[in-house]
């Protein structure tokens, strides 16, 4: 008995009902933490594990629909904005005056 499987056995105790979901969530690759998720109640006897008989593709989706209430949502990554650069204004460069100056305050010579 591998890891996983042993870990099931120790962990695992539920109904006969229960049983047949975790027997083929377990064939199905479903990760233990989920299974342990299905909030099976410990105090029941292990033994009808060994009672069950391997379902086919319905149980599986019962697989599927008992797991869903408890799984854990995964959080969106919020994607940070860019801060747009402000642009630096331009500076207007004063124009030389004198020319007009001289129009408006020529001395007369």
């Amino acid at each position: 008995m591998d890891s996983e499987a042993r870990e099931l056995y120790d962990v695992l105790e539920g109904t006969t009902q229960e049983l047949h979901v975790l027997k083929a969530a377990f064939r199905n690759g479903v990760l233990i933490t989920l299974i342990r998720n299905l909030q099976i109640n410990t105090d029941t006897v292990y033994r009808s594990w060994h009672n069950v008989s391997l379902g086919g593709p319905e149980l599986v989706s019962v697989v599927k629909l008992r797991l869903l209430p408890w799984k854990k949502k995964k959080k969106k990554k919020k994607k940070k904005k860019k801060k747009k650069k402000k642009k630096k204004k331009k500076k207007k460069k004063k124009k030389n005056q004198t020319t007009a100056k001289r129009g408006r305050h020529a001395s007369v010579v």
